[in-house]
């Protein structure tokens, strides 16, 4: 793992390290659908990861984000030891497919256009972490038309990351059992040496964060960052 490196992710999840020429904003990453981690964005499978990895730092608590989308992501510390980058917002699903979070391939960005449309899209908001180095994260969300989109919208975004082509670039999916969000998908992409992601609707709002790294340390610390986010933004 090279840490000049930069990330880069599918569909807005974290995926496997890789040399980028730049870094727009604090993280380049091909997909949301998910930080995350394709970066950007789960199932009944267990994820064989090697154990290892570390206690993240802690890092000082800050306020939520404020207004709409923006208060569906994760907040600085909410994944124990990553601060917020701060959170972009995109009201159409054009803005969200050409954001520089976002660097699909044509006909993946076509298909995922093609969901976005049929499904209602209304607004996403991606943010970008940066934890303990070399570590980078992220939060997404999307909100649809309704509740049964959302869940549709997930079950697509599970549906690219698990293609063979996304797999060879990105790295093999394997998937983790995440507790106490019904529905929620947490995999990996490129084992521990790649990404996590977990991906969960909330009403008509899809979520998903993601973190470099897929130890069982750190799927441990994500699965209690998505817990979090999700009893808050119950609330």
């Amino acid at each position: 793992m090279n840490s000049g490196s930069a990330i880069t992710q599918r569909s807005r999840t974290l995926g496997r390290w890789r040399r980028a020429s730049g870094r727009p904003g604090a993280l380049c990453f091909v997909c949301a659908a998910v930080l995350l981690l394709t970066g950007c964005g789960g199932s009944s499978h267990e994820a064989s990861t090697p154990s290892g990895g570390s206690a993240p730092p802690t890092a000082p608590p800050a306020s939520a984000p404020t207004g709409g989308v923006k208060t569906r992501v994760l907040t600085s510390n909410e994944l124990a030891g990553f601060t917020s980058g701060g959170a972009s917002v995109y009201t159409t699903a054009s803005e969200w497919l050409s954001s520089p979070n976002d660097q699909q391939p044509r006909d993946e960005a076509a298909a995922e256009k093609a969901m976005l449309t049929r499904q209602g899209f209304r607004a996403a908001a991606v943010e970008n972490l940066t934890g303990p180095p070399p570590d980078e994260g992220l939060s997404v969300v999307e909100q649809f038309r309704s509740a049964a989109a959302a869940r549709d919208a997930l079950a697509f975004y599970i549906s690219q990351q698990k293609a063979a082509k996304v797999q060879q670039t990105e790295g093999s999916y394997a998937s983790f059992e995440v507790s106490g969000i019904p529905g929620a998908v947490g995999y990996t992409l490129g084992g521990a040496g790649g990404g996590a992601n977990i991906s969960f609707t909330q009403g008509d709002y899809y979520l998903l964060v993601g973190r470099q790294g897929g130890s069982p340390t750190d799927l441990t610390g994500l699965s209690e960052a998505a817990r979090h986010l999700y009893d808050r933004v119950a609330g």
